[in-house]
């Protein structure tokens, strides 16, 4: 009896050593979470999230820390118990935190985060003699739950333009937007607990309408030249 009282212990402990310490229920459910990436200078950008969703059992809301450096800033929202983010670590991940009013009723998370360096990235190769530069941003649900919607569009600095998207590579697969004179990239799909999503794209110097003019130009005088060639050729025959 003795053995088998010992056995039983010794699995118990088995078991809550191989317990990994996740969030198993403090986030139920995340309708939808966005992110929006816009440059404040050549180097630095600001981030602004929206998460909207059920606080699970803790009865807090969380923010994924996936970009490098973030920096809260401010936080809005509706249901929200407190006005600040949390600090918060879980294992080797980290994230940003509040408690809501109603753990019963769906909560929404509006916060705002400087991230330095976002724009820092290093010059593609060139194409056409422009100067081509590649950012690339992946975000990983950390969270313990599905998210129904995950979006992110990322805005180069004004005067800049989206040369190519790589990931995803599909055209139907991503969008292209304009935000205040800032083109930008971005897609939305949903995700499972512990998927990722990769944007990645380069950009450049935007031609400027006297470029776009003389392309203009050009092309037209190409057309009519070829459209007389090709005239004269039906007069000959």
């Amino acid at each position: 009896m003795k053995k088998i009282i010992v056995a039983i212990i010794a699995a118990a402990m088995m078991l809550s050593l191989l317990a990994v310490p996740v969030m198993a229920e403090e986030v139920i459910n995340v309708a939808s979470y966005t992110e929006v990436f816009t440059p404040v200078n050549e180097s630095d950008g600001q981030l602004a999230v929206t998460v909207k969703g059920t606080a699970g059992a803790d009865g807090y809301m969380y923010v994924i820390a996936a970009a490098k450096g973030m920096e809260p800033v401010s936080v809005a929202g509706e249901n929200l118990s407190g006005t600040e983010l949390e600090a918060y670590k879980n294992g080797s991940e980290s994230y940003f935190r509040i408690a809501v009013a109603d753990p019963a009723a769906e909560a929404t998370v509006e916060a705002t985060f400087n991230v330095p360096g976002f724009y820092a990235v290093s010059r593609a190769a060139d194409t056409n003699g422009a100067e081509d530069y590649s950012l690339s941003y992946k975000f990983t649900n950390y969270l313990p739950s599905k998210i129904g919607k995950y979006s992110v569009m990322v805005y180069v600095p004004e005067g800049m333009e989206i040369a190519k998207v790589s990931s995803p590579s599909k055209y139907a697969d991503y969008k292209l937007a304009e935000l205040d004179g800032m083109r930008g990239a971005g897609n939305e799909k949903a995700l499972a607990a512990a998927a990722a999503n990769t944007l990645t794209f380069t950009f450049d110097k935007a031609a400027g309408a006297v470029s776009n003019i003389l392309i203009w130009v050009l092309c037209l005088g190409i057309g009519v030249l070829v459209f007389f060639d090709r005239y004269k050729k039906a007069m000959k025959e």
